[in-house]
């Protein structure tokens, strides 16, 4: 956080910008590591980025659909 290293807040974000598109991509990934970066993306604080999964296996689809279903960011 460059606030607390003692920089400036830096620009206001710009609400008309696209957000940042994440891009998961399931091929080689367990199903434990995928629950694990799904969570990590959640515990992300800012609204401007969405998360796509590439589900590779019927589990990895559940996975994905359970935390769309929790955080509208992870399709």
């Amino acid at each position: 956080d460059r606030r607390r290293r003692g920089g400036g807040d830096g620009p206001a974000p710009d609400a008309d910008a696209p957000p940042i598109r994440v891009v998961v991509p399931g091929r080689g990934v367990s199903v434990r590591g995928l629950r694990r970066i799904l969570e990590a993306l959640r515990r992300q604080e800012g609204p401007r980025w969405e998360a796509v999964l590439l589900a590779a296996t019927p589990e990895q689809a559940a996975l994905g659909e359970a935390a769309a279903a929790r955080d509208p960011r992870i399709t």
